[in-house]
């Protein structure tokens, strides 16, 4: 999956946790936590439970950070630790970012 935005502009990604069958996942206890990261380059994500109960969350970068990004194409992910040695991530998706010309 990628997503693509501009230097400078607000993201925002909303999410789903499921299991393998495509059920979606309880996060209430989990603590989650996102990077963007290339090469030289890592950043968080702030994320945030929508409705933990039916595994929906969002992750949310704002227009002061994404402008410090490099016009690339970033990886990110998902980790949700649920304690006693649960954790689990999501699968790599990628932030395409590149500069416009109003600045």
């Amino acid at each position: 999956m990628q997503f693509e935005i501009k230097q400078g502009e607000d993201l925002v990604i909303d999410f789903t946790r499921r299991d393998a069958a495509g059920v979606p996942v309880d996060i209430s206890g989990d603590t989650i936590t996102s990077k963007v990261a290339m090469r030289d380059f890592s950043g968080d994500l702030t994320t945030a439970k929508v409705n933990a109960a039916a595994g929906q969350g969002r992750l949310t970068a704002s227009a002061a950070e994404t402008a410090t990004w490099p016009a690339a194409t970033l990886e990110a992910d998902v980790k949700f630790d649920g304690g006693a040695g649960q954790v689990r991530k999501s699968k790599t998706f990628r932030i395409k970012v590149t500069k416009g010309p109003t600045p």
